[in-house]
């Protein structure tokens, strides 16, 4: 057997119709069955469809998805070419993330090792690093 592809994924969550309206109105995709009078649904991009559904309404415990669906986005290159969208996002990851973090020149360590070491303080970024940058990058 040889897989080609894949053609459904379930991405379980705690709010059905908060979900619904991220998969259909944010990011417009054409939202194509209702499981029933259950919360659960299906969207379609192309090749792919996208279940959603409340996990507790089917019993069972909430768990997010630990597997990212990425979408291709035809104008994402377009959107990071754009001056207006990086000025609002470098403005948005300045003032809201705390970016730039500053460098920490760790005097100590610099002596014991014999040279000038600087740590990155990352961990003054809102929520830490990566998680905010990607979430506040999506959003806009």
């Amino acid at each position: 057997m040889e897989v080609r592809g894949v053609d459904f994924a379930t991405v379980p969550t705690r709010n059905y119709e908060a979900a619904t309206q991220f998969y259909g109105e944010v990011l417009g995709l054409p939202f194509s069955k209702q499981w029933g009078d259950m919360p659960a649904g299906e969207f379609e991009t192309g090749n792919l469809t996208i279940a959603v559904m409340q996990s507790d309404a089917f019993g069972q415990e909430f768990s997010p998805n630990g597997g990212a669906i990425a979408l291709h986005v035809d104008d994402v290159a377009e959107a990071r070419a754009d001056q207006a969208f990086r000025d609002e996002l470098d403005g948005l990851l300045r003032d809201f993330v705390g970016r730039p973090t500053p460098l920490y020149l760790a005097r100590r360590l610099s002596e014991r090792v014999g040279r000038r070491v600087y740590l990155k303080r990352e961990d003054l970024a809102h929520t830490g690093a990566h998680k905010i940058n990607n979430a506040v990058g999506q959003a806009l």
